[in-house]
């Protein structure tokens, strides 16, 4: 099986969920959603978690569900290369083959997400090998990890 079709099985997320929760209480706290991306070497403040949380969180309980993760995660949209590139696509107002921090806060505004300047700057630094854009390959590599 590919990696792509695993990303799209449910199974694959529910063990990846239950590799995230050290605890073992059946649903991830903002510290351990913190934890796994920080070990993964994503480093975005706990303020970026919290709206990922808050955009998980379906019932609104200030925890992520193994159900919760794995609808979110399973979505098509994020392992699907041809739903990347559109998404890359729609977002590079300019059809210039980048994204710019413009380009990206645009996004996130309309999506209602918080962040500040320096999230921003984090995500860009991570992202883009600190040239200040993003191409589509630093960006479909970002969405998969």
């Amino acid at each position: 099986m590919s990696a792509n079709r695993d990303r799209n099985n449910p199974k694959f997320w529910e063990k990846h969920f239950e590799s995230i929760d050290k605890k073992g209480g059946n649903y991830l706290s903002l510290d351990e959603l913190c934890d796994s991306l920080y070990d993964k070497g994503i480093n975005v403040s706990r303020q970026t978690f919290k709206s990922v949380l808050q955009d998980m969180d379906v019932d609104s309980d200030g925890k992520i569900s193994k159900c919760e993760f794995v609808e979110a995660m399973s979505k098509p949209s994020l392992n699907d290369p041809k739903a990347l590139r559109r998404a890359f696509e729609e977002m590079d107002k300019d059809k210039s083959g980048f994204l710019t921090k413009c380009e990206v806060e645009q996004v996130l505004k309309q999506n209602g997400m918080k962040y500040t300047d320096e999230d921003l700057k984090v995500m860009f630094d991570a992202v883009s090998g600190r040239d200040g854009k993003i191409d589509y390959d630093e960006f479909e590599k970002a969405m998969r990890r």
